[in-house]
């Protein structure tokens, strides 16, 4: 996933929706100290309206949506 994040332009915001059923221990919301400075912005997908907030924060970012429990790991534009 890395990998294909790194292979898209400029800075990017991303929100992470697991399944009902996701292993809380197999986070992948994990930010940098300095946030607002980080190429890339992780986020739970917490709803339209409380990501709409995020996407207003950071409206300088292409915005995308990771769904980490499809197989293979599903990344689309949100």
């Amino acid at each position: 996933m890395n990998q294909q994040l790194a292979s898209l332009p400029g800075k990017l915001l991303v929100f992470v929706r697991y399944y009902p059923q996701h292993i809380f221990q197999e986070e992948w919301v994990y930010n940098r100290a300095d946030v607002d400075a980080s190429r890339v912005v992780w986020a739970r997908d917490l709803g339209a309206d409380e990501n709409e907030k995020l996407r207003a924060y950071y409206k300088d970012r292409s915005v995308w949506l990771l769904e980490p429990d499809f197989r293979p790991p599903r990344l689309r534009p949100y």
